[in-house]
């Protein structure tokens, strides 16, 4: 039954993409021709870029996928030992994880640069 789901939701995407893209493009001829003999070639531009961020917007909306726990669970296993800050009694605490940018915020003279040493 999950398959039938997911072609009658491939099928409704593929309509939806079609129909946005007949229309975007009937569009785009009429009113594009219209900006293109009055010389607004700065309009025109924006105008073709507004109707890619359709298309654009319903790819992103098909490879959106539920995130479920056992995705989570899966993560979790995978990840790489945190790097340790060299304070045991912080090291209890957090890790600095690895491959990914860590942002160390907070108030003037608070000790930001002494942790990162």
């Amino acid at each position: 039954m999950e398959e039938n789901n997911n072609s009658n939701s491939n099928e409704d995407d593929y309509k939806n993409a079609r129909n946005l893209l007949e229309n975007g493009l009937q569009e785009l001829l009429e009113y594009g021709s219209q900006l293109l003999k009055k010389k607004k070639f700065k309009e025109l531009n924006r105008f073709v870029k507004d109707k890619t961020r359709s298309l654009d917007k319903l790819e992103d909306l098909k490879e959106m996928q539920p995130y479920s726990l056992s995705k989570l669970c899966e993560e979790i296993n995978d990840e790489k030992e945190g790097l340790l800050t060299g304070w045991p009694a912080l090291d209890k605490h957090i890790r600095i994880p690895q491959e990914q940018i860590t942002i160390i915020a907070g108030q003037p003279s608070h000790g930001k640069t002494t942790i990162m040493m």
